[in-house]
Formats: C-alpha cells, sequence, structure tokens
C-alpha cells in the first residue's frame, strides 16, 4: 500500500474537490476503481513565482500563476480492479514549479518557423505570456498542438482521466487501440 503523505494546512477534501473539478468524488464512486490517490503540494509563493520569471527571463501566463498559488503541483492516480488484480490506470500531474523548466530552444525541439529569441527581443515580457500555447512531442519528436491555454490543458487532463497515452488523441495517429480498450 502507498503511503501517504500527511495532510497540509489549509488543505481539505472540499479544496481538493474544487482543484480536480468533482472527479475524485465520481472515480471513487465508480464500481471497479480503486486506489485513487491525490498527492497535492502546499501552494506556491508569489517569491517563488517572481524568481522562476527571472530565472527564465519569461513571464508565466496568469492562469498558471493561479495554479501555483493555490497548490505548487498535483499528482491523481487511480486504479481498476476487474478482477482479483488491481491495475494501475490513471496518472495526472503537474509539476511543482521548481520542476518547471522552459524548453530552450535547439534545432532538434524547435517549431517550424517559430519565432527565435532574438525575434522575440523587440516584445514585452507580457506579450510572451499572452502568446502561450501547450504542445505534445510524440516519441518519434515530433510536435501537435493541444491547446493554448493552461486552463484549457488542464481541464483536457481531468476529462481524459489521466488515461494512458490520451495525448495521442491530439496527433495523425490517434489513440491506439490497446488505449481505447
Amino acid at each position: 500500500m502507498e503511503k501517504m503523505s500527511p495532510p497540509l494546512l489549509g488543505c481539505n477534501k472540499p479544496h481538493l474537490e474544487k482543484l480536480t473539478l468533482g472527479i475524485t468524488h465520481g472515480l471513487e464512486s465508480s464500481p471497479g476503481v480503486t486506489e485513487v490517490t491525490t498527492l497535492e503540494t502546499a501552494p506556491a509563493e508569489r517569491h517563488m513565482i517572481s524568481s522562476w520569471e527571472q530565472k527564465n527571463n519569461c513571464k508565466m501566463p496568469e492562469d498558471f500563476k493561479t495554479f501555483y498559488l493555490m497548490t505548487s503541483g498535483f499528482h491523481m492516480t487511480w486504479s481498476v480492479k476487474p478482477d482479483e488484480h488491481t491495475i494501475p490506470l490513471g496518472n495526472m500531474a503537474i509539476n511543482s514549479i521548481s520542476k518547471v523548466t522552459q524548453l530552450n530552444q535547439s534545432s532538434m525541439y524547435s517549431l517550424p518557423n517559430a519565432p527565435t529569441l532574438p525575434d522575440l527581443e523587440d516584445d514585452t515580457h507580457e506579450a510572451l505570456a499572452q502568446d502561450t500555447e501547450i504542445w505534445f512531442l510524440d516519441r518519434a519528436l515530433y510536435w501537435y498542438f493541444v491547446t493554448d491555454t493552461f486552463t484549457a490543458y488542464y481541464h483536457l487532463l481531468i476529462t481524459h482521466l489521466g488515461l494512458p497515452q490520451r495525448q495521442y488523441a491530439f496527433t495523425s495517429y490517434g489513440i491506439s487501440p490497446q488505449a481505447k480498450q
């Protein structure tokens, strides 16, 4: 059995239900679903966000900052028990602010026709924060657009219940037949 850390001060079931948009209750009450665990960290302090922005020379989008001011990371897992065996299935995670890294441009990871950092020098940091996009990099190193805001990405994460290979829904391959089962 996985050892859970003690609840954080100020973290309670109603807060957790809001953070997960009520999905924890839905999963816990679903037949066959077991071991719904949620690990949440204390909210980030504003200076942690400012420090990250200064270190990376860019501003975080406002919705991303708001998330980190509520919790500095989130991890939820759940399993199914179709018979006597338990199968881990759902896995949803948003890294803590200390593990968020800016993707530096390199020829290997750059998007076609993407602006370079010198192209953006004349823009303000606020403009960079407004142009946020979420992309998925598959195992073949192809990029696929997912959404344009953290909030929309978070909603997709919750809606897809952290199911394996959910990101492939945004690719030309689609979700594998095994994942659809």
